[in-house]
């Protein structure tokens, strides 16, 4: 009996490993003027943010915590802890962006953040 749960316990953590190390996209969406979207995130958690600016004009572009989805799903006091600290870090991103450009974050505390678009359009793959 303790040999398969050894054997279960290890199958996971190496597929857990593996999922973790391919990567893969967060998030990918076309925004414009005032359009957001929102992707939960762990501390230490890094990303690279690819956006690609519609038309060959610019856009105003932003990643930061979203502490009003963060507080709707608090179920500890943990998660509590997180949105405080959460709360009072500033945006991640906050650019013009011409053409393309790469961003890399690391994610200040555990929650959901929101990239959006102020002002042009844009899309952006977050991976």
């Amino acid at each position: 009996m303790k040999r398969r749960t050894f054997l279960a316990v290890t199958a996971t953590t190496t597929t857990a490993t593996v999922a973790g190390c391919l990567g893969g996209e967060t998030l990918s969406a076309e925004l414009a003027d005032g359009e957001t979207e929102t992707f939960e995130a762990s501390e230490g958690d890094e990303y690279d943010v690819a956006v690609e600016v519609e038309d060959g004009d610019n856009a105003v572009v932003y990643l930061r915590y979203d502490i009003e989805k963060t507080t709707e799903e608090i179920e500890d006091e943990d998660d509590a802890a997180a949105a405080i600290g959460g709360m009072f870090s500033g945006p991640l991103i906050s650019d013009r962006v011409e053409g393309e450009e790469t961003f890399e974050v690391e994610i200040e505390a555990d929650g959901y953040y929101t990239v959006g678009v102020e002002t042009g359009a844009a899309s952006i793959t977050i991976s």
